[in-house]
């Protein structure tokens, strides 16, 4: 992934950890850790000249499962046990929705199937859950949790748990978490 900072455009990306087992979603929050191999991580570093990685991507693969459960998940990085609303807000990467999965495993036409994945630049999280103490370099936590409805004059409950939580949605597999670093 060329970037602007990259002055001869040929920066690639390096897997320096991934989780070891598949994580099912059925409506409840559940979480991963991902392992960060310090060898490559270095070799990341020799190779880019620079301490820390310019780029740190949290990707999610091999998303599978029968049926859209209809939710989105929130996507944190070591988000503390129990944490409200406001402290997940600042742990939140992104969101992984399941718009397309029936589609994916049963494509039309000639369509090779195949799974879903979602890629996500957390450079800045990472740099400023470093700050904090809270992002060690050894490992992360990657937490998914459902997103329940939010009152349009409720913002502030964006990252609260669902009152209700579920677990019976149809399951979605990850096949895989992983951190790569550029």
């Amino acid at each position: 992934m060329p970037s602007a900072d990259d002055s001869d455009g040929d920066e690639r990306e390096e897997l320096v950890g991934a989780s070891e087992q598949p994580l099912q979603l059925v409506g409840s929050p559940a979480e991963v850790d991902v392992q960060i191999d310090q060898r490559a991580a270095a070799s990341v570093a020799a190779e880019t000249g620079a301490a820390q990685p310019r780029h740190i991507y949290l990707n999610v693969e091999d998303i599978d499962g029968e049926r859209n459960p209809q939710k989105v998940y929130g996507i944190y990085v070591n988000l503390p046990e129990g944490a409200a609303a406001d402290v997940a807000e600042s742990h939140h990467a992104g969101n992984v929705s399941f718009f397309g999965l029936e589609r994916a495993r049963n494509p039309r036409g000639d369509e090779q199937a195949h799974m879903l994945r979602v890629s996500l630049e957390i450079t800045e999280l990472a740099n400023r859950l470093a700050e904090q103490g809270q992002w060690d370099g050894q490992h992360v936590t990657v937490t998914f949790r459902p997103f329940g409805l939010i009152p349009p004059d409720r913002p502030d409950l964006a990252h609260a748990l669902p009152e209700e939580l579920s677990t019976s949605d149809p399951p979605v597999t990850i096949g895989r978490v992983s951190v790569a670093y550029s």
